[in-house]
């Protein structure tokens, strides 16, 4: 009757112990993957930024290889402007 009782006992934490660890390891994920869309989220936020200087420049005359060293655009990307 003991010997039942330690089994069903082990069998209970190590299902509970599987329960957490999936859980941790989704909540890992999830956070992973809000990270990484905040981030591309910044990353176009940024080029956005860029192109709007770079047009905002353009209509100011500031020739294109001077608007790319000062945004880190490409001539193509400013010549698409």
């Amino acid at each position: 009757m003991q010997a039942q009782k330690s089994l069903s006992s082990i069998s209970n934490d190590r299902d509970l112990w599987i329960a957490q660890y999936r859980q941790d390891i989704y909540e890992t994920d999830r956070i992973s993957g809000l990270y990484a869309a905040e981030k591309r989220g910044e990353k176009r936020g940024a080029a956005a930024k860029a192109k709007s200087i770079a047009r905002n420049l353009l209509e100011e005359g500031i020739p294109a290889a001077q608007i790319a060293k000062a945004t880190g655009l490409s001539p193509d990307e400013i010549a698409g402007l």
